[in-house]
């Protein structure tokens, strides 16, 4: 053994020094599946510490099942397959892809795998120390990533030096610098699967709502797509954000175009919902005098009369492609194809419950 890899003057408990660096041996291929490591004398005499400390080190990695122990024999490293596995979902827990690309994990992997979420909102603690936890402390098998707009390449490099950890995948968007498994969405195509629903049905005036700000989100990446289509077709997109100016510019439109209703993209079910109900509520005709799609696709425009159409952009489809990557990966031990996957939007076009 070379060198003492515990330092009491670092911050990180001894015990969980001692962890990592048993960790990072099974990571490194120097300890392989059954092999014994040292016994609890022997780690207490080498590095310094107290029998009590090895002992409770040793004995929360048996209940992560990364250790088996074998009465009066010692600790062996435990079977891969033995453990569940365990899977990081690095995302902001209120974005719209959450609950879907969740459900299309859970949906492929069930009971084989347990996900940790971590919310990218909670950023007030450094990368490095929320890898070194998920590494170290929870020992996932991989880490599936939605990068906050704009961080990308940094957050590509801050993970750098934990890809001897776990393997790593990014969901709806990824570096441009990054060679890993990537399941991206398609944002522009959501907007012109929902424009082209509007040409179809002869509408010509078309109106972007949202009462949400500007913040590098997806929904920033709808506008900047909604703009794009406007501009090719020659037109300038209409944004509002106040519904109380919907129900003017609807009738000013239908004044100077045909009988056809307004076309209206809402950025969200949330925001299409809204503003459905206010738009009834001052006299506009649904669908005959607006029409509504939504890209997003939850259950609430179920609920609701008249029914929504919505885009659903392929977040399920995200999280299941990139769950069956995993279940691939596992199988090959690590050497699955770092293949990109592109989701497709789907006009659907829903029917009341109520």
């Amino acid at each position: 053994m070379q060198g003492n890899p515990i330092s009491r003057h670092k911050s990180m408990p001894i015990k969980e020094q001692l962890r990592q660096w048993i960790l990072n041996r099974i990571s490194s291929g120097e300890l392989k599946e059954g092999e014994q490591i040292l016994s609890i004398n022997k780690i207490a005499k080498e590095f310094k510490i107290g029998r009590e400390t090895v002992r409770l080190s040793l004995d929360s990695l048996v209940q992560q099942e990364i250790l088996k122990p074998k009465q009066g024999k010692g600790y062996f490293i435990a079977p891969r397959e033995r453990r569940m596995l365990r899977v990081g979902l690095f995302a902001k827990v209120d974005g719209v892809y959450i609950r879907p690309v969740y459900q299309g994990l859970m949906e492929e992997l069930g009971q084989s795998a347990s996900v940790l979420v971590i919310d990218t909102q909670a950023l007030y603690t450094p990368v490095q120390s929320i890898m070194e936890n998920l590494a170290y402390h929870h020992s996932i098998d991989r880490l599936i990533i939605v990068p906050p707009r704009g961080s990308e390449e940094d957050l590509n490099r801050e993970i750098a030096p934990y890809r001897r950890s776990f393997r790593i995948a990014w969901i709806v968007r990824s570096p441009v610098t990054a060679t890993d498994a990537s399941f991206i969405a398609d944002d522009f195509a959501c907007v012109t699967v929902a424009m082209d629903y509007f040409k179809a049905t002869a509408i010509q005036t078309c109106i972007y709502f949202s009462r949400n700000e500007e913040d590098r989100s997806t929904y920033t990446t709808q506008r900047a797509s909604f703009r794009d289509f406007q501009r090719k077709k020659g037109t300038a997109g209409t944004f509002v954000r106040n519904w109380e100016d919907m129900v003017p510019l609807i009738k000013n439109a239908r004044t100077h175009t045909s009988a056809a209703p307004v076309g209206i993209l809402a950025e969200n079910d949330i925001e299409a919902v809204f503003l459905l109900t206010r738009l009834l509520a001052n006299g506009i005709k649904i669908p005959s005098e607006a029409s509504l799609i939504s890209c997003d696709n939850s259950p609430i425009t179920d609920l609701v009369y008249p029914a929504i159409t919505t885009v659903d952009i392929g977040f399920r489809e995200l999280g299941r492609q990139a769950a069956l990557w995993i279940k691939e990966d596992l199988f090959k031990n690590g050497a699955a194809a770092q293949r990109r996957f592109v989701a497709s939007p789907v006009l659907v076009k829903k029917q009341t419950t109520l």
